[in-house]
């Protein structure tokens, strides 16, 4: 790499960082402006965004970057005559100003040297027009608001009503990325000066060691030396003729003098290096554990790292939905392992949309329960005990645990029976079941049932849990995890002649019971500890090991083992001790093995899994699977009707279904598809909305209101993208409801897969 090149890296490395600051600075601004505070605060607020796009203009100059500088300008257009009062503050401004940092943001994660330009460049010179539109209403547009002030109204200009009333093809090209979070993966990384002082004075205490190892092998080899010539005396004595008299014992005399000397010079060296080496060991260990607590401390950052983008992402979900909302941020100072923000940034993006399409309610429902209009979804993190306690909570109408349950029901978790039993705890707690979902409909959002397994998924793999809490109030969910990934206590656990890890903190108890203390309850064995009943499992048969020949001495070693509040007592070979246990992950290649979520290198060199408390206690519960008859009968292949006037697009969807393996027939519009559902039977409709002759809301309603058809699955597949659209697709009794310009056949695939069985 030449040093042009080099020096490219290092300015657009340190722009980019810049480049973050900047962008938050305003996008909380921009937010906070949205709230309409007072005039006052308003010209406050404006001044700060002003200057940050200012100094990012400048910065985007620099690194030649002209998308990012040009869009800069048209901000500080808008801004300028914000300070001035005239800008309409109307809701499509707010939508461009969004869409413009999205891109700016999109722009900046994609700059690398030599990298090949972002999709969102092409789209900063209509959004720079677009903000020039608003930036050169005029006084005669001004809709100057705040809370307390008296708003003023003034009629727009012919222009400035066209504008309103007509989008310019500038605005329809936009796609707002979703770019919400700050990435942390990037290949930087700020450090505190005093961090790295610490650092620093670690390393340099370390220089001693090195004179004391060169000690240490000057001794080693002046023993060695000594070792040479003992042996060597001893070979002489080996060599002497045999003799008589004086002369004979004068020489054995002398040699055995020599070899007295030197085995005293060896033992005293010896002991120099022994006691060297007692020393060295223990400055060692002092100056390891010092240095990697060290080094572990410089990976902390703060919890607002991961937030950055979190108001634009509860603005956006909110404005899809039809809700309003507010996000209160506390303990945001809180540090904690950027390697586990990075792990965690997901799970609140599902929990915070969950919050929001699951909790909080309409404007209108809010009012009419005497709560305000707008709710509040709040983020918490706070250490707990050496551990990070995240939770994120809404003030919206609670969790519907008959709703719960029947989707349970409907998805096969448990049947009706054994949901009618479940206590509350147990009924929230199918929540977190994959694919299990209470929505009405699947669309971008929700409906897939998968998010809330994702976030347990990902915190059990930290080595943490999750809990939910709910009432009419609010619901709460609390993530609790580790503050860093580093070494852990771990007990060894023999099982099926293999050794396996488990953490000290998922112990609850380690003892050895009477084989004859085992009794069965149903179809599962049960053991009394101090009194109460657990369910017992040998750990190799959950983990599905050949078992090995046990002791027969009348007792059985246990590990009494919990997690998320369940308990469960698993019987062992024996245990092999305890240890500091440095956990590896398992890659990409085995991130879904069941029971496991790392390994680690023992004290003597050996390989040893990392068991998964939470997911081994699954397992346990899991009834054992059916027998399947070899010789089942092959299935018969779904039928799918496919509706859409395009022919591109029929014969796109034709072509995915046929390659998942599904039989599709196409019709041309909402009458043939009506006609074909009438004579031929389907097991699914997929349907375009806009069509002539009848559409696909048309046809959905035709096909809830016949008797016939009335329980045939939905999907909708359409460009029409606003909330009144989802909503009426709700109306008109659609399963599913798929935006084409963030179509995923993927996604579609599992939709059909779940609503076809």
């Amino acid at each position: 790499m030449d040093k042009d090149t080099e020096f490219r890296r290092r300015l657009i490395s340190t722009f980019k960082a810049e480049a973050q600051e900047h962008i938050s600075t305003i996008m909380a601004g921009v937010i906070e402006l949205e709230r309409m505070p007072p005039v006052e605060v308003q010209m406050e607020i404006v001044e700060t965004v002003f200057r940050e796009a200012h100094s990012l203009k400048g910065a985007a100059r620099a690194v030649g970057i002209p998308e990012i500088e040009s869009l800069c300008q048209a901000l500080e257009g808008v801004f300028s005559q914000w300070k001035m009062r005239r800008i309409n503050q109307s809701r499509d401004l707010f939508d461009v100003i969004c869409a413009a940092m999205d891109t700016v943001r999109s722009i900046v994660a994609s700059t690398e040297t030599g990298a090949e330009p972002c999709p969102e460049r092409a789209q900063a010179a209509g959004l720079a027009k677009e903000l020039d539109s608003f930036a050169s209403g005029g006084p005669s547009v001004m809709t100057f608001q705040g809370r307390g002030q008296e708003v003023i109204k003034r009629p727009p200009s012919p222009d400035q009503a066209a504008l309103e009333e007509a989008k310019t093809p500038a605005r329809e090209a936009i796609k707002r990325p979703a770019q919400y979070p700050r990435d942390l993966s990037s290949d930087t990384v700020r450090v505190s000066t005093g961090k790295l002082g610490l650092l620093l004075m670690q390393a340099e205490e370390m220089l001693p060691l090195k004179s004391v190892s060169s000690l240490n092998s000057a001794l080693s080899a002046e023993i060695e030396g000594m070792l040479k010539d003992l042996k060597d005396e001893l070979g002489r004595y080996g060599r002497l003729p045999a003799g008589k008299g004086a002369a004979a014992s004068q020489d054995t005399g002398e040699i055995f003098s020599r070899v007295q000397a030197r085995l005293k010079a060896m033992d005293e060296a010896t002991r120099a290096l022994s006691r060297s080496s007692r020393q060295h060991g223990r400055a060692l260990g002092r100056m390891i554990d010092g240095l990697l607590e060290e080094v572990k401390q410089s990976m902390l950052m703060p919890f607002s790292s991961v937030l950055d983008g979190f108001p634009m992402l509860l603005r956006d979900i909110c404005r899809k939905k039809g809700k309003e909302a507010d996000l209160v941020i506390t303990g945001e100072g809180a540090e904690i392992d950027r390697r586990i923000l990075e792990e965690i940034k997901d799970p609140l993006i599902h929990l915070v949309r969950n919050c929001v399409d699951h909790g909080i309610e309409r404007p209108s429902e809010r009012e009419g329960k005497g709560k305000p209009r707008r709710g509040t979804v709040a983020i918490t993190m706070a250490h707990l005990e050496g551990k990070a306690e995240v939770t994120v909570s809404d003030d919206g109408g609670g969790i519907d645990m008959e709703k719960v349950k029947a989707a349970a029901v409907k998805n096969g978790v448990v049947d009706g029976a054994e949901a009618a039993e479940l206590g509350e705890e147990e009924a929230l707690s199918l929540i977190f079941h994959s694919g299990l979902s209470t929505s009405h409909i699947i669309t971008d959002l929700s409906g897939r049932g998968l998010g809330l397994a994702i976030v347990r998924e990902k915190i059990e793999r930290l080595g943490g849990s999750v809990t939910v809490e709910s009432s009419p109030l609010g619901t709460k969910f609390r993530l609790f995890m580790p503050l860093t990934i580093a070494t852990f206590r771990g007990i060894l656990a023999l099982a099926g002649g293999q050794t396996f890890i488990i953490p000290v903190s998922s112990v609850e108890r380690t003892l050895r019971v009477k084989a004859s203390e085992l009794s069965s309850a149903g179809n599962r064995e049960t053991v009394y500890i101090h009194g109460e009943p657990y369910s017992f499992a040998w750990l190799d048969a959950v983990l599905e090991i050949p078992p090995r020949p046990r002791k027969n001495d009348g007792f059985i070693t246990m590990l009494l083992l919990a997690s998320g509040g369940r308990k469960m007592a698993f019987g062992i070979d024996e245990m092999a001790g305890e240890e500091e246990i440095l956990v590896k992950g398992l890659g990409p290649q085995l991130a879904l093995v069941r029971n496991i979520s790392g390994a680690a290198i023992l004290g003597d060199g050996r390989p040893a899994p990392l068991i998964n408390v939470p997911d081994l206690l699954r397992s346990a519960m899991r009834p054992s699977p059916s027998i399947v008859p070899l010789e089942a009968a092959e299935p018969k292949a779904i039928s799918v009707l496919v509706a859409e006037d395009s022919i591109t697009s029929r014969m796109l969807l034709k072509n995915i279904l046929e390659s998942a393996g599904y039989s599709v027939r196409t019709a041309v519009d909402g009458v043939d598809a009506y006609t074909l559902l009438k004579t031929e039977p389907f097991d699914l409709l997929v349907s375009d909305i806009e069509m002539p002759r009848m559409d696909g809301f048309e046809l959905t309603s035709k096909v809830r209101n016949d008797k016939a058809l009335s329980e045939l699955p939905v999907v909708l597949v359409t460009a029409l993208e606003t909330r009144e659209d989802r909503e009426k697709g709700i109306e008109s009794g659609a399963n599913a409801y798929i935006v084409k310009s963030s179509f995923n056949q993927n996604n579609l695939l599992e939709i059909i897969r779940r609503l076809a069985g």
